[in-house]
This record gives C-alpha cells, structure tokens and sequence, in this order.
C-alpha cells in the first residue's frame, strides 16, 4: 500500500548538498524536507527500496552542528528530461534526537527558505 505524506515539506532558498557517508561523494542536492522525509535532485539514479547513509550538510550551525547523519529509504525516483537530473524521495530512518530536533527546526523556521536571514530559534 502506498504510504501518503502528511507532513509540510519546506524548499530551501539555496543549494544544500548531501553527501553519502560511505564514499563521501556528493548524493544530490536538497529539494525538500519534512520531520518524516526529503526529496534530492542530482544527477544519481536512485534504485527504489534502497537504503542509504547520508551527510546533510547545513548552511549555517544549528543546535552547534554543521551537518546531520542521515538514514534513509527511497520510495521513488524519477528523471527530469528537460534538466538531465533524476528526482528521488525518501523517508528518514533511525533518525537521533538531535538530528531530529535540527530537521524539525529547519521545517517550522520558514526563513529556512531564504538562508541568508535564517537565525536559529534556540528553543
């Protein structure tokens, strides 16, 4: 059965890159994030079903981190055939208390969409 999302995605204002923890090679880049999923864009077609350990790297410091670990899922994947780039969703795994209070300020913190106004709340 197909699982629908129910939670607000936010768009970030700039290029966040995602790293996969294994090589250190650049995954894609952050289209979207909610507390439960995200979606990347890059040029790596993304097999469905497949789990991967994944860097966020963050455009300033949050909760005094500079990036996130993540693991993640991916639900779908797409290519693009007017951007050459392939579009691929996943859902957060094992996500630490941490990483999840840093997502969860990134997603209700709309000035996450325009980073260069972007101040952490420190609640």
């Amino acid at each position: 059965m197909n699982e629908r999302r129910h939670q607000d995605r936010i768009r970030p204002g700039i290029k966040i890159n995602v790293y996969s923890r294994d090589t250190n090679e650049l995954f894609g880049y952050l289209a979207d994030i909610s507390a439960q999923g995200m979606m990347l864009i890059g040029e790596k077609l993304i097999m469905r079903d497949g789990s991967y350990q994944l860097r966020l790297q963050l455009p300033v410091e949050i909760e005094g981190e500079r990036e996130i670990s993540l693991d993640a899922e991916s639900m779908w994947c797409k290519s693009d055939p007017e951007s050459y780039y392939n579009k691929a969703g996943f859902k957060l795994r094992n996500v630490s208390p941490k990483d999840q209070k840093i997502i969860e300020a990134l997603v209700r913190t709309r000035e996450f969409q325009n980073m260069t106004n972007y101040v952490p709340s420190s609640t």
